[in-house]
């Protein structure tokens, strides 16, 4: 670890065979976005989430994510001048909406919280949960019916996407090998 830059950390090592990859033995990815509703930014989670001014509404941010599950062509949601000719069809295991607690001495009993996007699946493509995300926010804010993002799976219109969310609030969370 004393090698290693502050934010990463060794927990433990694990011998691999010598044709192990990270990215394509991976079994399955668990990703996260979080976003920070509240009148102000925390300057203490500004660099691992993004600040909303408002209260989402969590039901059709939830209803919008049950179209995910499952095999789907996730082309539209995929970065823009991404090479052509690879498959980029890929299969979401789990998708749900969570309000994850954050307690601060201080504040209310209720405290502070994050909304967060978690997505298990087999495969992502570059800048698809962050795709998915803007996309989210929208239904959240009232802006976009639940129903767009099967409407966008449904179509392929890379032009019907939100906007591309933050990096900085995407965390990879777990690989199962």
């Amino acid at each position: 670890n004393s090698l290693l830059p502050q934010d990463i950390q060794v927990l433990s090592l694990l011998a691999a065979p010598i044709e192990f990859h990270a990215q394509h033995s991976a079994l399955k990815k668990q990703y996260s976005y979080y976003f920070q509703p509240g009148p102000c930014a925390l300057p203490h989670l500004e660099p691992l989430s993004w600040w909303i001014r408002k209260e989402l509404d969590l039901k059709g941010m939830a209803k919008a994510l049950d179209a995910l599950t499952g095999e789907h062509d996730f082309k539209p949601f995929q970065a823009s001048g991404a090479p052509e000719g690879r498959s980029t069809v890929r299969k979401i295991l789990e998708a749900e909406v969570l309000v994850e607690p954050v307690r601060f001495p201080g504040t209310s009993p209720e405290g502070v919280h994050l909304v967060r996007m978690r997505l298990v699946g087999t495969g992502f493509l570059k800048q698809m949960v962050r795709g998915i995300a803007g996309t989210l926010l929208q239904v959240g804010e009232g802006r976009r019916d639940p129903d767009c993002i099967r409407q966008i799976l449904e179509s392929g219109a890379r032009e019907e996407v939100g906007p591309t969310a933050p990096a900085r609030a995407l965390w990879l969370e777990k690989v199962w090998y």
